[in-house]
């Protein structure tokens, strides 16, 4: 093998070791959160969400994103934010959890085509954990790559 071949195995190399363990520290990172027991705790939704709902990002209520909008006979939403009229829409579909498939969820595809790029691998899911309230996780889904981002809650 040639010495440009040897540097470009190692970085290639130096970069898929970088990813796995970022996915291995943030899968372990957010499977210990508080709100991991609280979302394996909920359910699927007793009935679909409709309307709009503040959102809860971290603990506070978002300085910029406030929350989704659901239109539940369309098996769709969008998300709201304070400085901009709503974007980034999203399907809504039953499925089960993408760690934990005895768990049904339901799950915000964004993969539309008018969403960028970066957006279309993402997977909202949410549970039912009281009337109105959702403990929501995101994940980032690329093929058989999944990465556990962060948690979020959705009150009426």
């Amino acid at each position: 093998m040639s010495r440009i071949g040897l540097l470009l195995f190692g970085a290639v190399s130096a970069t898929v070791l970088i990813i796995v363990a970022t996915c291995t520290f943030l899968t372990i990172r957010f499977s210990k959160a508080p709100e991991a027991k609280l979302f394996s705790a909920g359910h699927y939704p007793s009935s679909p969400p409709n309307g709009s709902y503040k959102g809860i990002y971290g603990g506070r209520i978002g300085k910029n994103w406030l929350g989704k909008e659901f239109v539940a006979d369309k098996n769709e939403g969008i998300n709201n934010f304070a400085d901009s009229s709503p974007r980034f829409p999203f399907q809504t579909v039953k499925k089960t959890d993408l760690a934990n498939k005895e768990l049904e969820v339901l799950q915000l595809n964004y993969a539309y085509k008018n969403n960028p790029w970066w957006l279309r691998g993402i997977k909202d899911e949410i549970v039912e954990t009281n009337h109105g309230h959702y403990q929501g996780k995101i994940y980032f889904k690329l093929g058989p790559i999944i990465v556990p981002l962060g948690y979020f809650q959705l009150e009426k």
